[in-house]
């Protein structure tokens, strides 16, 4: 693989970061990416753009005022990937996970892996704390996991 310039991977990442998570445009969120586009998330949803897609606005109904920043951008050229570490916050207004909406602000972290191929990018990876939302909106201090 040719090396992919410093410059363009923090570019495209810092757009991936602005269209996705912080101005919502799918179109131009879109076009970062290739046609061949795979998200590993850890779920079982489709892995292609138009699903991934969707999870975000499903993110921005539950969390309207959805904002993300970023803490770390850690950029490997040999190899086109960019390691992102985030911080988000947000007010929780519609379910989330099988709890009602309670209107509380929450905050949140996750990493996310993108990688780029002819200068779009070909796959993402990424995780995120679910768990800390929920121990945040819950009427409880303790949520039963499964066993």
């Amino acid at each position: 693989m040719l090396e992919v310039s410093i410059t363009h991977l923090e570019s495209v990442a810092q757009k991936w970061i602005n269209y996705g998570w912080n101005e919502f445009d799918p179109d131009l969120f879109r076009a970062l990416h290739s046609n061949d586009f795979v998200d590993y998330d850890s779920d079982e949803r489709n892995k292609d753009i138009d699903s991934f897609i969707e999870g975000i606005r499903s993110l921005y109904r539950t969390f309207p005022d959805f904002k993300a920043t970023v803490s770390d951008l850690i950029i490997d050229n040999s190899r086109g990937k960019v390691a992102i570490r985030w911080t988000a916050s947000g007010t929780h207004t519609q379910p989330f996970m099988g709890i009602a909406p309670t209107g509380k602000n929450v905050k949140f972290s996750g990493i996310e892996i993108i990688e780029l191929r002819d200068g779009l990018i070909c796959s993402r990876w990424g995780q995120w704390d679910a768990i800390d939302i929920l121990f945040q909106i819950s009427e409880s201090p303790s949520i039963p996991l499964p066993v």
